[in-house]
């Protein structure tokens, strides 16, 4: 018992490692007011995504606007001024939603046979999933973003991929928090998102 725990934990931790972004050399870090006002000026500014307080002091929601209206995205942030650093957690969801694909139809899991006439596959879907987006360097150093004060704007490219792509959205994300100063942390648990 011991060793699973210890085995989950060092992925727990292995894994936190490699998906966080120092914050950019040469940005120092803004006040978290100012950062949130920059957050809220990219809904602004087009990027397909809604900004919320959370339930806690620091934390906000951003819910990414996707075609599919039986599907969500959300990303938690919750802001530590003390260490520099924005943690988060994302959320995939679906109800009800049409399958994307033939592998997501199948309800199929590890170890169940490849083929089973008696199974058919699901017209509808749903689901919630905890993921931490993997972010490329290479496309976080290409995205284009302009920081003035309270405001962040985003080149017409970088707009023009965030409405067809939620990567984008995140990459995007991950470029404000770290050009302002701060760590992007993505979090794994099973804590209650608010």
């Amino acid at each position: 018992m011991l060793h699973a725990a210890v085995f989950v934990g060092a992925i727990a931790w292995f894994a936190a490692a490699v998906t966080r972004v120092e914050a950019a050399a040469g940005y120092p870090p803004v006040p978290p007011t100012l950062l949130v006002q920059r957050l809220q000026s990219l809904a602004a500014a087009g990027v397909p995504f809604d900004v919320t307080a959370g339930a806690a002091r620091g934390e906000w929601v951003v819910t990414l606007r996707l075609v599919e209206a039986e599907r969500a995205h959300r990303v938690l942030l919750q802001i530590d001024e003390r260490t520099h650093s924005v943690r988060v957690r994302e959320r995939l969801g679906a109800r009800g939603a049409a399958p994307r694909n033939a592998d997501e139809a199948s309800l199929r899991s590890l170890g169940d046979p490849a083929f089973d006439p008696t199974r058919p596959d699901a017209q509808r879907v749903s689901a919630c999933v905890a993921q931490a987006s993997m972010i490329d360097p290479a496309r976080l150093q290409a995205t284009r973003l302009v920081l003035r004060d309270g405001q962040a704007e985003p080149s017409t490219n970088a707009l023009a991929r965030t409405t067809a792509d939620p990567d984008a959205v995140i990459t995007l994300l991950c470029a404000l928090v770290t050009r302002s100063g701060y760590a992007w942390q993505p979090r794994f648990g099973l804590g209650r998102d608010r």
